[in-house]
Order: structure tokens, then sequence, then C-alpha cells
């Protein structure tokens, strides 16, 4: 774990979005990524098909929305968050 943060702290340094699923890291380690990169903001986005998930994250989604919904949501959760212009 301390590796991929050592990694996204490179990337985000010089100025590019670090996107991982939490499938790669697991939910308690991307917890654990953002405590390695505390001054940078960070989103975590859930897939979760029944809805019943009670994680705390930023977004969830279902999976079977169409491409484009899913841009715009993140696109405006990005603006939102000051993480990209808007």
């Amino acid at each position: 774990m301390r590796r991929f943060g050592e990694v996204a702290h490179l990337l985000l340094s010089s100025g590019l979005l670090v996107v991982s699923t939490t499938n790669a890291i697991g939910l308690a380690d991307a917890r654990a990524v953002q405590a390695l990169i505390p001054d940078t903001p960070t989103i975590l986005i859930d897939v979760d098909p029944t809805g019943d998930s009670a994680l705390p994250l930023d977004l969830r989604i279902r999976g079977n929305e169409s491409e484009d919904e899913l841009v715009e949501r993140v696109t405006d959760l990005l603006a939102q968050r000051h993480i990209t212009l808007g």
C-alpha cells in the first residue's frame, strides 16, 4: 500500500489525476492512501448494483448508467471538489 501511495504522490505532484479501482487496493486501503497524500483531495466512487451499501463514499453508482451520465457525474464531482476546472 505504501508503494502505491508513493507512486500516487509522484503522479499527483506532476499535476496528473490518479484513478484506481478499489478492488485493486481495497476500500480500507484507499483510506490509508488518503492518509499518505493528505494535501491532495481524493474521491471514492463505489459501484453498488443493489444500492444497499452504507460505506462512506463520495459517489455511489449502480453500474447500469450510461457512459455519458457517468462522465457527467464524475466531472461534476471533480469540479465541485475543485479538483478540476468546471
